[in-house]
């Protein structure tokens, strides 16, 4: 796997997997984020709430709860990303006069 997962209930029962992994980056990758910083965090975090969703049974098991936290801090952290990308997109020109 290409990133460290901190979340010891979904990496340390092995619920983390290559394939979880590789479907998030192809999800992250639509978005168009290409920061290191933010891509990392993207996919994480979009790893997490592909377990939850692939492994939640019941509306309120545990794991309905984490993918409900991972999804609004993907969310958080896409609008951070995007508003970074539009600022390092613009460009400022100081136009001197004399």
């Amino acid at each position: 796997m290409i990133y460290e997962y901190d979340d010891p209930y979904l990496f340390d029962k092995g619920d983390i997997t290559p394939r979880r992994e590789e479907k998030a980056i192809a999800e992250v990758e639509k978005t168009g984020i290409t920061d290191p910083f933010w891509v990392e965090r993207l996919v994480v975090t979009k790893t997490y709430m592909i377990t939850c969703e692939e492994l939640m049974s019941e509306e309120n098991d545990i794991y309905k709860l984490k993918y409900d936290h991972y999804e609004k801090k993907y969310r958080g952290y896409l609008s951070e990303a995007l508003a970074d990308k539009k600022t390092q997109n613009s460009v400022t020109f100081e136009i001197g006069r004399g």
